[in-house]
This record gives C-alpha cells, sequence and structure tokens, in this order.
C-alpha cells in the first residue's frame, strides 16, 4: 500500500470532481479526459503507484468504476529534473521530432538509472541533448518506451511526449513493431534459418539470468538466419517477435551458438579460433550484438518509418577479420 497522498514528497496534488455524466467510466479513462496533460498510461502508472486517490481511499485498479458526487485526488510526482541530471555523453540521434527520437545507444552505456545509479546512462544523455521526454515511464525512464541491455548497442526509439508514449507503448505489445538484430556467434546452430520459441523466465538461482523452456514464464519468439559462416564463427540476423529480458541471448544459447563475448549465456573464450583478432576482441566494450533495424508506425502521422546504422567500426572491424570484406 502506498504512502497517503498528503504524505508523497514534492508534486502537484490535483482534485477532479466528477458529475452524472462520469458516472460508471473507468477511472484512468475518466482522469485522461479531464487532466489533458496526461495520458491514460500515464494515469495507469499513477495509479500504480498508488498517486491516485477517491472518497473510500487509494484507487489500486484502473477499471475502477467512477462515482459521481465524490472526488478524486492525483498527486503527480517531483519534477524530473530534481532527481536525475542531464549529462554532455556523446550521443548519435538518427531522427527528431516534436514527438519521438530516433538514436543510437552505444554498447557498454545503461539505457536508464536504477535506484543506486542515476548518472552515466543514455537518459541522462537525453536529458541533455532532448528539450522533452515522457513521463510514463516515472522518474528514472523518461522517454523510455523500450531498451538494450547495457551491453548491447544499436537504434531505440524515445518518446517526447505521454501521447507518443501511449502509442509506442501499444505497438511493442501488438507487436507491430519490427526490429532486427545482427550477432556474432560462436557455435553452429542446427539450420541455416529457423525459429527459437518457449516460455522465459528468471533463473531460479542466479537472478542475473533467464532461462529458456520451463513451464513458467512468460513466451518469447526469435527467428534468425545465418548469413556469414567461417570456423564456427556465424554472422546471423536475428528478428524477435516479442520482447523479453534477454531474449535474443538466451534463446541463442539456448541453440549452442552463444554471441561472442557474452559469458553470462555460455561464451567460452577457449574456443574462440581466430587468435590473430584478439586484441580486437578484447577492446569491445559489450557484446557482439547490434539492434541494426527499427520499423514503427508514426505516433502522429501514422505513417510507417524505417530506420537501419551498421554495427560500430570496432565491431565491424571484428566481423571483418572474421568473414573478410
Amino acid at each position: 500500500m502506498g504512502p497517503p497522498l498528503e504524505d508523497l514528497a514534492g508534486g502537484e496534488l490535483i482534485r477532479v470532481i466528477p458529475n452524472s455524466e462520469d458516472q460508471g467510466k473507468r477511472i484512468d479513462a475518466f482522469l485522461s479526459e479531464k487532466l489533458e496533460d496526461l495520458s491514460r498510461t500515464r494515469i495507469q502508472e499513477l495509479i500504480k503507484l498508488g498517486h491516485v486517490a477517491a472518497v473510500d481511499g487509494a484507487v489500486r485498479r484502473p477499471n475502477l468504476k467512477v462515482q459521481s458526487g465524490g472526488w478524486i485526488d492525483v498527486r503527480l510526482p517531483p519534477p524530473l529534473a530534481s532527481t536525475i541530471s542531464a549529462e554532455e555523453i556523446p550521443l548519435d540521434i538518427l531522427f527528431e521530432d516534436e514527438d519521438i527520437a530516433v538514436v543510437i545507444k552505444p554498447s557498454g552505456l545503461p539505457t536508464h538509472p536504477t535506484r543506486s545509479k542515476t548518472t552515466g546512462t543514455l537518459v541522462n544523455a537525453l536529458q541533455h541533448h532532448l528539450k522533452n521526454l515522457s513521463g510514463v515511464g516515472g522518474v528514472l525512464r523518461p522517454g523510455i518506451v523500450h531498451r538494450l541491455d547495457r551491453v548491447t548497442s544499436g537504434i531505440l526509439v524515445i518518446a517526447k511526449n505521454d501521447a507518443a508514449h501511449q502509442s509506442l507503448t501499444t505497438q511493442f505489445k501488438n507487436r507491430t513493431v519490427e526490429k532486427t538484430y545482427r550477432a556474432l556467434c560462436l557455435g553452429t546452430p542446427p539450420d541455416r534459418q529457423g525459429i527459437i520459441e518457449g516460455l522465459i523466465d528468471r533463473h531460479p538461482t542466479r537472478r542475473q539470468r533467464m532461462v529458456l523452456g520451463g513451464k513458467s514464464g512468460r513466451d518469447s519468439k526469435t527467428e534468425y538466419e545465418v548469413i556469414a559462416v567461417n570456423d564456427s564463427i556465424n554472422g546471423m540476423l536475428l528478428r524477435p517477435h516479442t520482447g523479453r529480458t534477454h531474449q535474443i541471448r538466451v534463446h541463442l544459447e539456448k541453440i549452442r551458438c552463444p554471441i561472442v563475448l557474452d559469458r553470462l549465456y555460455g561464451f567460452e573464450p577457449k574456443r574462440w579460433p581466430f587468435p590473430k583478432i584478439n586484441s580486437l576482441i578484447k577492446e569491445y566494450p559489450g557484446i557482439f550484438l547490434h539492434a541494426e533495424r527499427l520499423e514503427l508506425t508514426h505516433p502522429k502521422t501514422e505513417k510507417r518509418i524505417n530506420f537501419r546504422v551498421d554495427p560500430p567500426e570496432n565491431f565491424m572491424k571484428v566481423w571483418r577479420g572474421v568473414f573478410g570484406d
């Protein structure tokens, strides 16, 4: 149970009075109608955080029916700038308008802060480079609709307002966003192309790992295609249909084709067959996985837009060292 609204630190308290015409509406839909600056998704997040209350007490469900003759209080969180600082971290921006930005996250850079680490992340860089970010993700994840692991590079779309965030979130949920990753893998997959799927869940004892193929968890599906081969090294394109934590990494481990340098998911350095380029491998700041293509529907124009970017040069040096030009 969250704290009483009056005890929440900072932020603005807004009181809304329903009338007879509002009777029976879902509370998240009602509040998003009355509070034009807040999207329905943002209202749902505030409810989850315990920031909404009515006459009968704290609101716990976004589908609660509105009753006329009472009141509803919404406590907005304190301003984002008071928690997460802007940092002049270099950032490549592929596209930007008033609704979204499409950026390239370098390998080695965390996507967003945590409670214990609030500096040196993509979000800190976004605060410096962009004027506006959506607030749906909360104080630690402004603008963040989806994420990449710290050790992965590639394309991310950023929401600059709540309406854009809601649209993008719906697209990811409905699986209409198309993503393609490039990976350098050590091992031989069962076929030149195929599908890996199953339930992904947190490892019962090694909590930093995920596992595939158990009886519980969330469904996952990834298509793969081998596009280059040399010895036991495979260059692959991967198209995830779902977006589970560590999905591609755990899927490739499952078919005994772990990503180069991904020791968490099965990479064994002693099996690396190209010692002449060991120095290039050791200098890489993450694993050899890159999100190189992203296609989605623009939140405002509703037109399909497509972005593609090659892996970083230090990734491609190793790729060329294995497969040639």
